[in-house]
């Protein structure tokens, strides 16, 4: 019914153009039929079939009352356009396939399809014996749009492996997806049908049962939200300091980018979500910190993004935008009535409910259903703990209190412990004092991560999200805190500090997972290291400084390899059957690397010639959370002791709320909403 040269302008169309009463297509067609048709492609789910049920009825029943207000109604449209516009007969593609096969409409409407308008409450926290709840980097629970369906992120205790759960709201426990092992982000399909989610560095979609799995794209770093939305398009953030990006569901074509981050940019763009009538997206802008963040609308349109209040990770369900809120260190979901044809909100969001998670790259665990469901994380899932592991394989937690670490790194001579460490207002590197047991902070800006030593252990490189699109620099600090930071590396985007080459050149990784050279205290521009289409990460140079390992994702996972530490010359596979975050030995013995939740070792002879030997399994069941693209764990100098973060697990309850809406609105009630 509307053509255009671009997806965005066919879905333009659908919102601006009137659609033709069916009748002016087909004369024949019944009164009651064409009345059904019409009330099923009403706007607002109000105006719509309450249940799958009246709809039949109509399509049916001849001599129905409804058949006779639509004839009336037909005939008056057919003469005076304004009245058939007036009824606002307008299409969009997904409700028109929803209308051809008499699909329920109460499912996407204000109406859940029970018929029910009691708000029920329930915990759906798995119990002990099934997967534990994972809450990795972005959200780790959807919402499928007819709200039954819970995902989220369960970890198998057997094998370590974590993948997609299901869990319908009359069952008893949630059930494994096929095909999702090592998934995060997942997200619904409008059609609730299928999935899409993050893994192995790529985009997929996979259907509910585990068939039909597609790779769509490449995504080479923590992707910052993930929604599909009308027109089969997903939209999506890449990686921190990236734009937002969309692409077709149906794969085949490269993705775009809808959003620009200028250069002087201090903040990037996250969690985006299509709106219902695909006027705009709505998204985070994200300046560092889950306080400061504010929720904007794209107008797809225009490009224009206005910002609409402070908040985070907006979602949007009949005539509700529902976002986080981080105020003195709590989080809590906000709700506020929104004109969506307009794209601006008509009051000012108000409280419901506190103690929510809200990550502190701004990920709000809450979704909403189209009709009106909610589910969310409450409580805490930040646990993350430091332990020692001897060579003998004994665990000794260290005394450092549990919070949101990262990339956790010992000095030189052992003695102290750089990490990252985050909070509402940030993340920023501090030092822990191994033998006094002492936490200090070292940088105060809320945008530090990513801690490298000096050789000399006199200073520290790190990644800054301040100045530069959300991610763009490379700042060192001394570390006796006798003078300010300075900015050793400049980006347009994400760049992360990984290895020192020589004292002078710095290895570092680019948000599209390519490896560069920076030669500090010149004018030299950046040299890619062993170029080529391969997403690299966890670069470590061998203490001689000949080799270099590192982890790549050429044959379809990720493994471990060698090269020559010039970046040219062939490259050894190290890893069998998948594997990350490599380190060596301090006297280059041995290379060590993580598969799965095993620790393994590798002996090695390096020099002019590399030789490896075959893998071997150092410690089982030693989990450590992975932090793209950087390793999570370290080797003491003595080389007798690994230092690992843990998760030690969550303090969060998944609770949902059925027919929440309903309960949203009365808080509207006198407050700007008339409904």
């Amino acid at each position: 019914p509307h053509t255009g040269s671009s997806a965005q302008q066919i879905i333009m169309k659908i919102v601006t153009d009137e659609a033709r009463p069916v009748t002016e297509l087909r004369k024949s067609v019944p009164p009651n039929v064409a009345f059904a048709v019409a009330k099923s492609l009403e706007k607002l789910p109000a105006d719509r079939f309450a249940t799958a049920a009246a709809f039949a009825t109509a399509l049916i029943d001849s001599g129905s009352m409804a058949a006779s207000a639509a004839s009336v109604a037909m005939g008056a449209a057919q003469k005076d356009a304004p009245l058939a516009r007036g009824l606002a007969w307008r299409l969009a593609p997904w409700v028109v396939t929803v209308a051809a096969l008499g699909f329920a409409a109460s499912r996407i409407g204000g109406t859940s399809d029970d018929g029910a308008s009691e708000v029920i409450r329930y915990d759906a926290t798995p119990t002990a014996g099934e997967p534990a709840l994972q809450t990795w980097t972005g959200t780790s629970i959807a919402l499928s749009p007819d709200g039954r369906t819970l995902a989220y992120l369960g970890s198998d205790a057997t094998s370590g492996e974590h993948s997609i759960y299901l869990r319908d709201r009359d069952a008893l426990a949630g059930r494994k997806v096929p095909g999702t092992v090592g998934a995060s982000v997942p997200v619904f399909s409008p059609d609730g049908r299928w999935l899409a989610f993050l893994a192995g560095e790529r985009l997929r979609k996979i259907a509910l049962d585990g068939s039909g799995a597609v790779t769509l794209a490449q995504v080479p770093g923590d992707a910052r939200g993930i929604h599909w939305g009308v027109g089969d398009q997903i939209v999506f953030n890449q990686a921190a300091g990236r734009a937002i990006t969309l692409v077709s569901a149906a794969g085949g074509s490269p993705p775009v980018d809808v959003t620009v981050l200028s250069d002087t940019s201090a903040a990037d763009h996250r969690w985006p979500r299509i709106l219902p009538n695909g006027k705009g997206i709505l998204l985070t802008v994200f300046p560092g910190s889950a306080e400061q963040a504010r929720v904007a609308v794209l107008e797809l349109e225009t490009g224009e993004i206005t910002e609409l209040t402070r908040g985070t990770s907006a979602r949007y369900a009949d005539g509700v935008l529902v976002l986080g809120r981080v105020i003195a260190g709590v989080a809590s979901i906000f709700a506020a009535p929104f004109d969506l044809d307009g794209l601006h909100l008509l009051a000012d969001p108000v409280p419901l409910i506190e103690d929510v998670v809200v990550k502190t790259g701004g990920a709000g665990e809450f979704a909403i259903s189209d009709n009106g469901a909610l589910t969310y994380l409450a409580g805490d899932v930040a646990i993350d703990g430091l332990s020692l592991i001897g060579s003998d394989g004994r665990i000794d937690p260290l005394p450092i209190d549990l919070g949101d670490y990262h990339t956790p790194r010992f000095s030189p001579d052992g003695d102290v412990i750089a990490l990252g460490r985050g909070d509402a207002s940030g993340h920023d590197i501090w030092l822990f004092d191994i033998e006094r047991s002492v936490l200090s902070r070292l940088t105060f800006d809320g945008s530090a991560l990513k801690p490298l030593w000096s050789a000399d252990g006199e200073t520290i490189a790190y990644q800054s999200q301040s100045g530069g699109s959300g991610g763009g620099a490379i700042m060192r600090i001394r570390t006796d805190g006798s003078a300010e930071a300075e900015r050793i590396v400049e980006s347009e985007g994400l760049v992360v500090p990984l290895d020192w080459l020589d004292d002078s050149t710095l290895l570092t990784i680019d948000a599209n997972g390519a490896a560069w050279q920076h030669t500090l205290g010149s004018d030299a521009e950046p040299t890619a290291w062993a170029p080529g289409p391969a997403v690299k990460s966890e670069i470590t140079v061998s203490p001689d400084g000949q080799w270099i390992a590192y982890t790549s994702n050429e044959t379809g996972q990720r493994e471990v390899y060698v090269r020559p530490a010039s970046g040219t010359g062939s490259q050894r596979q190290i890893s069998v059957a998948g594997g990350d975050e490599p380190i060596w030995a301090p006297d280059g013995s041995t290379l060590y690397y993580r598969s799965r939740n095993s620790m393994m070792a590798v002996p090695v002879t390096s020099g002019v010639t590399f030789r490896a030997g075959d893998p071997l399994e150092l410690f089982p069941d030693v989990s450590a959370t992975g932090e793209f693209p950087a390793r999570a764990w370290d080797i003491h100098p003595d080389g007798e002791r690994f230092l690992v973060k843990q998760s030690i697990g969550t303090n969060s309850r998944l609770v949902v709320v059925v027919n929440w809406l309903s309960e949203v609105r009365a808080r509207f009630v006198g407050a700007g909403d008339g409904r």
